[in-house]
């Protein structure tokens, strides 16, 4: 666990993102491990309790204890979910997933609004809005329904910092544009931008599989490949904003060019897309597996979801594609694994959240090219929160974004 009371001068602040961070922890505990003596704290939870910042865990809240100890149970504090509401959204090629929650993440509304390139630019963008608005109006008889802010995952190659979208998938004529400021202007409210991986990998971090850990990998696997970095705790996105762009790690050298300009991406022999594309090839030289009989007998109809099927049920063809396309993922992937030697790897997107078997393939081929000593107590799992990662991760912004302003009075 980080030192709180060394990074931050504000103990507030201290001792509200370690709440948020840990979800429920007591009095006693927030005093061990910032370091703030229990005179101090009584006084600083004091203040949090009157303004409705955190609250105190009805005794139902309170997880049982693993021992059984003489003595009352110590009362746990948590953040107050009633102090607003906030909005993930998530954009990618084929959709927009947004959500309003609450301040301990509890979704309360979600709507997908499923589009299919070609879109252009400015139509991409409008779909955006109008998913966000919708959301905005779900929850309006709520109560607590004061929306704080607004967090984006987004994919591409995108700017936090600036909030801005430099390129996006498929849509070739993108132009550099400031999501930031077009969101802010017409939702007049903050507005995060965040890549939609990273936001992925902060969802994990906040409600899933990378929780109270402080170094991890996020893995998505879907039409792109990238890479969510956790490191000390902390979201790791490089000097400027792209680390973890895996996809575009050459595997093969001089292998087919990849639309980064580069040749032997990763992303361009193990992606969804390329994956589909090496069985579509297949069939029209004249392979006929049994791929086909799931599909109608047209190509037309051959897509991710019969090509997964047809894997699960063992499918020579398909097996022997999606293997080789596994076997690229795992080294690239045990190839982060030296280098960032994570606690976790979470893999998640679209192709791992239907095939056991690609996992399989992947943790084996990470387990032979790590480092012994790397490998010891690293754990690989699928995704808790699978296409709700994102979104939920771009919410965690808004909420740090939130009690840092609150803290700051």
């Amino acid at each position: 666990m980080m030192s709180y009371l060394s990074s931050c001068l504000n103990a507030k602040m201290v001792v509200v993102n370690l709440i948020k961070e840990i979800g429920k922890i007591s009095r006693l505990e927030i005093s061990g491990l910032t370091g703030i003596k229990a005179s101090s704290l009584t006084g600083l939870v004091a203040e949090l309790l009157n303004e409705g910042i955190v609250r105190e865990c009805a005794k139902n809240e309170i997880p049982k204890p693993e021992k059984i100890s003489k003595g009352r149970r110590p009362t746990l504090l948590q953040i107050n979910p009633q102090i607003g509401t906030i909005i993930g959204v998530h954009i990618d090629h084929t959709s927009v997933r947004s959500a309003n929650m609450d301040f301990q993440g509890n979704i309360k509304n979600y709507i997908k609004k499923e589009f299919s390139l070609p879109l252009s630019q400015s139509e991409i963008i409008a779909k955006s809005l109008e998913s966000t608005k919708e959301i905005m109006c779900a929850d309006s008889k709520s109560q607590n329904n004061q929306i704080t802010g607004i967090g984006v995952g987004v994919v591409g190659v995108v700017s936090s910092q600036e909030g801005k979208v430099f390129s996006f998938p498929k849509v070739e004529k993108w132009q550099e544009v400031s999501l930031k400021e077009i969101f802010t202007s017409e939702l007049h409210l903050p507005v995060i931008v965040e890549k939609a991986t990273d936001a992925a990998a902060l969802g994990e971090k906040w409600l899933g599989a990378i929780q109270n850990i402080n170094n991890a990998l996020y893995v998505h696997l879907g039409e792109g490949i990238s890479l969510g970095i956790i490191i000390d705790g902390k979201l790791y996105r490089g000097i400027s904003g792209n680390a973890g762009e895996l996809g575009h790690i050459t595997v093969v050298e001089n292998g087919p060019m990849c639309y980064c300009g580069n040749y032997g991406c990763l992303e361009r022999l193990a992606s969804a897309e390329a994956i589909l594309s090496n069985v579509l090839d297949g069939l029209q030289n004249g392979v006929r597996p049994n791929i086909l009989d799931k599909a109608d007998g047209k190509l037309e109809n051959v897509n991710m979801d019969v090509v997964i099927q047809a894997l699960e049920e063992e499918d020579r063809f398909v097996y022997n594609i999606m293997q080789n396309a596994c076997k690229h993922i795992g080294l690239a992937v045990a190839n982060a694994v030296n280098i960032f030697n994570p606690e976790i790897i979470i893999i998640g997107g679209g192709i791992i959240e239907k095939s056991n078997t690609c996992m399989s393939f992947i943790r084996d081929i990470i387990k032979t090219k790590t480092l012994l000593s790397s490998q010891k107590n690293l754990k690989i799992v699928g995704s808790c929160l699978d296409k709700k990662a994102p979104l939920i991760g771009a919410g965690s912004l808004v909420v740090d974004f939130t009690l840092n302003r609150l803290t700051e009075r």
